[in-house]
């Protein structure tokens, strides 16, 4: 994250880079919550995840 900035302090950072550096992890987020629903993401408290 720090080169962007640099980036941005330094000189001009396009507003498309901008938003994609923002929206990016975002995006990483939402699709690691639609693996909560699968059944396997959940255990029982009984067993053992090894």
């Amino acid at each position: 994250m720090l080169p962007p900035a640099a980036w941005d302090l330094i000189g001009t950072l396009p507003l498309s880079l901008g938003v994609a550096g923002h929206e990016d992890p975002t995006a990483v987020v939402g699709l690691n919550g639609l693996r909560l629903p699968r059944e396997a993401a959940w255990t029982s408290p009984g067993k053992d995840t090894v």
